[in-house]
Formats: C-alpha cells, structure tokens, sequence
C-alpha cells in the first residue's frame, strides 16, 4: 500500500525546475524560502537549519514539484526526541509521505530513482 501512494506521488508529471545562471553572476544566491504547501502538502519534512540532509531534501522536493511542508525542529528538543524515538531515527530530516514514515534523505532520494 504505501509502495503504491509513494509511486502515485512520484508520477506526477512535473518537470525539474532549474534556473539558469546570468552571464554577471559572481555571488552564491541567497537561499531561497521554502515553498511551504501548507495543509495541501503530501510529503512532510522534519528539519533543522543546520543539517545538510535536509537542506538536500528539501531541495529534492523543490526540484520534483512535490507538494511539502518543512518542520523545523531547532529549539524543540523534546519533540524531536520523541520523534527519533517513535521512528527508530537519530539523524533528520526525518521524511513522511502521505502520512506515513519514509525515512530520511537517503530513502526519499531512492523513491525519486525509482519514478
């Protein structure tokens, strides 16, 4: 069941989006806010600013079209340990796709290889 929504979620026919660098471009642009989808959002993030992995992940949904909305877990530590907990996890981001536990930036790359 859940092999079927997250092969659901990753058919959509949404293009990678990319953006093209201008000829004068010598500075990193700065990082662009999160697209949140809000309530719409199909696939969860559980972030925090200073993990590389979850910046890779949320730059994944980015690119794919998928419909997210980011957590930030910094300064609630207590949720996030009750989270790692629940999930058998100690490192972030920590990935859910229609409400259901995917794991982290490595399981959510995976699913995007087998669109």
């Amino acid at each position: 069941m859940l092999k079927a929504a997250l092969s659901k979620l990753l058919r959509r026919d949404a293009a990678p989006t990319t953006r093209a660098p201008s000829a004068g471009m010598t500075r990193p642009q700065p990082r662009q806010p999160f697209p949140d989808a809000g309530a719409e959002a199909r696939v969860i993030l559980y972030v925090e600013d200073w993990c590389s992995e979850s910046r890779k992940a949320e730059r994944l949904c980015i690119a794919r079209g998928w419909p997210a909305h980011r957590e930030d877990l910094a300064g609630r530590h207590a949720e996030k340990i009750e989270l790692f907990r629940t999930h058998q996890r100690r490192t972030l981001p920590l990935v859910f796709v229609d409400g259901r536990f995917v794991g982290g930036f490595a399981e959510l790359a995976a699913l995007e290889k087998l669109d």
